[in-house]
């Protein structure tokens, strides 16, 4: 890019990234808010399997959903990275500008401002993230005791048809 752009360009590419910046944590708010009640599903279904209640079609559900999570927050991982590129391009820009000495502290430091925002954000979507991969794992072993309790069910039927024939 040239490095004569206005700094009315300039200063309308800043805001737009500082609204790019505000949607995404948003976005990220909400993922979160999405993934802690998944957790909280979680829990109490563990507690209807302990109960002997058949749920897999539920854990199922809930393991396709926390799939679409986990897409979202490429996405918006994605879309940060973007943000970070058109950050540095506007950083360089507001560098090499002679002409703008003055304004050019100024929109350094939101910049600034939006790239710490923006590892905020990063940090966040890496704990939504992680806390995906943790439900995943406990739907895996939900599942994996739900096949065992199955087997032993079997097993005590088994038991019980012998008795009844002995």
């Amino acid at each position: 890019m040239s490095n004569n752009i206005p700094e009315e360009e300039l200063l309308k590419q800043l805001a737009q990234l500082q609204s790019e910046n505000a949607y995404l944590r948003t976005l990220a708010a909400e993922y979160k808010y999405i993934a802690n009640s998944k957790e909280t599903e979680w829990r109490e279904l563990s507690l209807k399997t302990s109960n002997n209640i058949p749920l897999q079609s539920n854990l199922e559900n809930q393991l396709m959903e926390i799939k679409l999570l986990q897409g979202h927050i490429r996405e918006l991982q994605q879309q940060i990275e973007g943000g970070l590129t058109r950050e540095t391009e506007l950083n360089r820009q507001f560098g090499t500008a002679d002409n703008y000495v003055y304004q050019n502290d100024d929109l350094k430091s939101q910049l600034y401002s939006l790239q710490s925002e923006l590892t905020d954000l990063k940090e966040q979507l890496q704990r939504v993230y992680n806390q995906n991969s943790f439900l995943q794992n406990y739907v895996s072993r939900i599942a994996e005791l739900e096949s065992l309790l199955s087997i032993a069910e079997e097993e005590i039927e088994r038991l019980n048809n012998l008795n009844i024939d002995n």
